[in-house]
């Protein structure tokens, strides 16, 4: 039985509450203009071990120059890693990097909470991100973000044809901006998801919703019919075995 629309907003708003902790927004400095708004990424943690995920082309776009993130509200720090690594396939739009400091206002999701895509029905998937006309500096000082939750479901078989995606590699889920609803049951217009490239893929189970499963890395939005979403399914991720440094 479908969700109603009131409970599809209780349950966006909680899980933004607690796993969209985990999504972290990046940044490249700017001498002019201060830290400028790039991307998306995941926060995750293994015993530990933390790490962050996002899109290979965010950090290409920033690269060799060092990320900056939101370490408070007040102030914007270098991200605290050596470095970004990536698969020895080009086609591959991720990449992985080992924290070596903290990030006080996020929360790592577990790695352990990974799990497998599914295209059931009775399976919702939540895109989490921070789009880019929403995310935003008032000042050098103040950050001004605002996390965002599309709830949706897997795109047709046929999508993959027509985007040439590898089901292996990938994932597609809809994207429709026209008249979803906002937290007051509102129907509005969902911004343009640029920006929301390296956020994460949830997987919730509508017989447990208290269930959530982090199962992809978003990467693009289909460039054409713009009514799809595509991202790198995180059990390719996490059965990497050949990694190499981006340069």
């Amino acid at each position: 039985m479908p969700m109603e629309p009131g409970d599809v907003i209780r349950l966006l708003e909680g899980i933004l509450t607690s796993a969209g902790l985990c999504v972290v927004p990046l940044y490249r400095m700017d001498r002019d203009r201060g830290p400028q708004f790039v991307g998306s990424s995941v926060y995750c943690k293994q015993d530990n071990i933390e790490l962050l995920f996002t899109a290979k082309h965010v950090v290409e776009a920033v690269w060799p120059e060092r990320f900056l993130f939101p370490y408070s509200q007040q102030e914007t720090r270098i991200l605290p890693c050596e470095g970004f690594h990536t698969t020895s396939d080009e086609s591959d739009d991720f990449c992985i990097a080992q924290l070596t400091g903290d990030l006080p206002m996020w929360r790592p999701f577990p790695l352990a909470g990974i799990g497998s895509f599914s295209t059931l029905p009775e399976y919702q998937h939540l895109l989490v991100g921070y789009p880019g006309s929403f995310t935003k500096r008032s000042t050098r000082d103040v950050q001004k973000l605002k996390l965002q939750g599309y709830l949706t479901s897997p795109a047709p078989q046929k999508e993959y044809t027509r985007l040439t995606v590898n089901p292996e590699k990938e994932l597609i889920v809809l994207f429709k901006k026209e008249k979803v609803y906002d937290r007051n049951l509102k129907h509005i217009n969902f911004p343009n998801p640029n920006g929301m490239s390296g956020g994460a893929v949830f997987q919730i189970n509508e017989k447990f919703p208290q269930i959530v499963t982090l199962v992809g890395i978003m990467t693009r939005w289909d460039p054409n019919r713009k009514n799809a979403i595509v991202a790198t399914r995180f059990e390719t991720i996490k059965n990497l075995f050949t990694l190499r440094k981006v340069e």
